[in-house]
């Protein structure tokens, strides 16, 4: 007798809720998971009353990748390492910022910080002396002679200028609309402040827009298996193996959109660097992760092109069906980012979901 799908999906859910308890129980919270609390606690009692009063919508942002340790933090010396620059996550939370969004910005340890990821791009452009990497030498503009001042002089005051602008934008975003910073970056910590903040926004139900931007480990090594000191160099050759037990990541995008904050408008991201499987991708997470909203980009063009994906309901002939629409968003050229064009996107989207749960 062949099982219901509805069985398959009951089965699925319950391993996934299983995996995401059992990861919970065996892994020890952050070191600074106290300190965290309280600037929470502190940040949204600020901004409560505005936010209880539909003045304010909350933006809760992941960004940057994490680490999976091959043995126990904080003696942890050789990780399987995410590489992601946090460039979107960033851009994302200082455009929320400017839509007057209270945002929580959960980014990894040394990836791009807000507002001054946008100095840094600033600099880049200058024609100040560049190292043989290419990198900006800044002290170089402690050195300069009186024709390189001439000639620069037009062009530092634009850049002081520009940098005048960030930094207004930037207060306006931290004494405002509001703007908490928390830093991770272990897959361990992650998951644990994920949770967190997740159970934390929770109260402002559809007020409430969380972006998974962060590319989270697929694979790591469960708690109680990371080896307690650094594993020697000769290992490989005294024991035959090393890397034997790496498990999938528990998947908790599902606990974060069914169970920690269900009534939150919910958008992930779907990278990939072959474009004919992006779409059939795409639409699988969406079905196994519940997702409101995807954004798929191929990786040499995620900074000019992404394709919105959202699963909506319509009614024909007196019943729901449910279809997935899709929006392909190509950057203006006038503008800095296209995070600026996908915000606009995703904060009408919001408002949309936020009425239908009102209503």
């Amino acid at each position: 007798m062949k099982k219901r799908k509805n069985d398959d999906e009951k089965n699925d859910n319950g391993d996934c809720v299983q995996k995401c308890n059992r990861f919970f129980v065996e892994t020890p919270e952050p070191l600074n998971i106290d300190v965290i609390k309280q600037s929470l606690d502190a940040f949204f009692s600020k901004h409560h009353q505005q936010l209880q009063n539909g003045n304010k919508k909350v933006a809760f942002v992941t960004s940057g990748g994490t680490s999976a340790p091959l043995e126990k933090p904080p003696m942890a010396v050789r990780f399987l390492d995410n590489f992601s620059s946090g460039a979107r996550g960033a851009a994302l939370c200082e455009y929320l910022s400017k839509e007057g969004y209270c945002v929580v910005s959960l980014r990894r340890t040394g990836s791009k910080m807000p507002f001054i990821r946008k100095c840094e791009n600033l600099f880049a452009n200058t024609k100040k002396k560049r190292n043989v990497h290419q990198h900006v030498d800044f002290l170089s503009m402690f050195t300069k002679n009186e024709e390189e001042e001439e000639e620069e002089n037009e062009e530092e005051n634009d850049t002081r200028t520009k940098l005048k602008c960030i930094q207004a934008d930037r207060q306006r975003a931290y004494a405002e609309y509001g703007f908490l910073e928390i830093e991770f970056t272990t897959v361990y910590e992650y998951l644990h402040l994920l949770r967190l903040v997740s159970e934390k926004v929770n109260v402002y139900a559809e007020d409430v827009i969380i972006i998974h931007a962060a590319a989270v480990s697929d694979f790591y090594i469960p708690w109680p298996e990371l080896a307690s000191h650094k594993i020697q160099s000769n290992a490989l050759e005294t024991s035959g193996s090393l890397f034997a037990n790496f498990s999938s990541t528990p998947k908790m995008l599902k606990m974060c959109r069914d169970m920690w904050a269900p009534n939150a408008f919910c958008v992930s991201f779907k990278l990939e660097t072959d474009a004919s499987i992006i779409e059939q991708k795409t639409l699988s997470a969406m079905e196994k992760y519940n997702m409101h909203c995807i954004v798929a980009n191929e990786l040499d063009k995620r900074y000019n092109e992404v394709t919105i994906f959202q699963k909506k309901e319509r009614k024909e002939a007196g019943e729901k069906t449910a279809v997935v629409d899709s929006l392909r968003l190509l950057r203006d050229p006038n503008e800095e980012d296209i995070e600026k064009q996908l915000v606009d996107d995703l904060k009408r989207r919001h408002e949309e979901h936020a009425k239908r749960i009102e209503n």
